[in-house]
């Protein structure tokens, strides 16, 4: 689900600046649907395997690789610099938004519906999303459109000079690389620890719903992140806000795993 968006990610920013943003997110919002649809309907005639099931989550994992870049760039076009932390924060309670109703209520479609009910309801939401960014106006058609591949690839490899130039820049990726390692085992393990709970604690609920209620959780979260981060706008030490808060979550993280290993 990852390694797609690590391939295509050292291009994507050439790539978008050379795009009209509103086309590459409809286009991948687009590509991302028909995804959807392809296994709605191999999964109402039968035809539906985990191959086929792997072959979209890699087409919609690339989509998902071009949406978030795009997004954000179209962010700092439509905003002033002053208010991007701002629109930033706003943004982030539309997509917390998603992270809290979306689990709950997937969870809930997953115990008492279909598989292709779920899917008819995301394409309906692929549609909405598609007529409200239509008006959209980025004020950009993209640029350099006539470059060739060899001006291409030297603006990837300037990319990657600017960002090993400036050793801030590759202190946070290198902290970035190390956060998400570790979450990664996390996000993985949830699943199955949120099962093995629910079945200790005699399935008072399906797993289904248990484990949208724990992603809900996570999306409430968020939410409330997102609201103060859109009031007060970016902290003036931006470093030490986030180590801070990376050794605050971490420290959390221990105390619950300390406290469940004890009682």
């Amino acid at each position: 689900m990852y390694i797609p968006g690590i391939i295509v990610a050292p291009f994507i920013g050439s790539l978008i600046d050379r795009s009209n943003k509103k086309h590459v997110i409809i286009g991948s919002d687009s590509i991302a649907a028909l995804g959807s649809l392809v296994v709605m309907i191999l999964f109402n005639i039968g035809m539906l395997n985990r191959f086929i099931v792997y072959a979209v989550v890699l087409v919609k994992a690339i989509c998902s690789a071009f949406q978030a870049p795009t997004f954000q760039a179209g962010i700092s076009v439509l905003v002033d610099k002053q208010d991007y932390g701002k629109a930033v924060g706003l943004a982030n309670v539309g997509e917390s938004i998603n992270k809290i109703i979306s689990p709950l209520l997937g969870g809930m479609l997953f115990y008492s519906t279909s598989l292709g009910t779920i899917i008819v309801i995301d394409l309906i939401c692929y549609f909405i999303a598609l007529v409200l960014i239509l008006p959209c106006n980025f004020g950009e058609q993209g640029r350099n459109k006539g470059d060739d591949k060899a001006e291409f690839f030297r603006d990837c490899k300037l990319g990657f000079e600017v960002i090993l130039k400036d050793k801030m820049i590759v202190s946070l990726l290198i902290l970035f690389i190390f956060n998400n390692f570790f979450i990664s085992f996390i996000e993985i393990i949830v699943q199955p620890l949120v099962y093995i709970l629910n079945q200790q604690n005699g399935m008072v609920i399906s797993n289904s719903l248990a484990l949208g209620m724990v992603m809900t959780c996570g999306g409430v979260g968020m939410r409330i992140s997102s609201i103060i981060m859109g009031i007060k706008g970016v902290p003036e030490n931006r470093i030490l806000s986030m180590l801070t808060l990376n050794a605050v979550g971490g420290l959390i993280l221990m105390v619950v795993i300390a406290v469940k290993s004890v009682f």
